[in-house]
């Protein structure tokens, strides 16, 4: 699980998120938390690095199933969607991997569970 608890940009973003990918391949992880509720901001050149990364690096191939628990503010909800829209449009699939969540239990019980809807 990643949580995001402040702004951070540039440097400190990518190398945050290269890090989880590095542990996600050593690690042979299969599902994704990404817990956004405290994140402030995400500057729109790393919106579109997240969406390149996730695809390129972060996925490599596998259908990793992942929770994003939805930031609190409005309009970082709206900067997560569009995230999670690109990635989908990016790998040409649907959102039957990824979803959306208000809370970590939900979302949590989800990545557990055998279901992909």
């Amino acid at each position: 699980m990643l949580t995001w608890n402040k702004f951070v940009k540039g440097d400190g973003f990518k190398n945050t998120l290269m890090k989880f990918y590095d542990l996600t391949v050593e690690k042979k992880v299969q599902s994704w938390c990404f817990d956004s509720r405290k994140q402030r901001m995400i500057a729109p050149d790393d919106q579109q690095w997240t969406i390149d990364e996730m695809v390129r690096r972060g996925y490599a191939g596998n259908v990793i199933k992942t929770a994003v628990i939805m930031p609190e503010s409005l309009f970082m909800e709206l900067t997560v969607d569009k995230i999670s829209t690109g990635v989908l449009e990016q790998r040409d699939e649907t959102s039957s991997n990824m979803r959306q969540f208000q809370d970590r239990d939900p979302a949590l019980a989800w990545l557990r569970s055998d279901a992909t809807t």
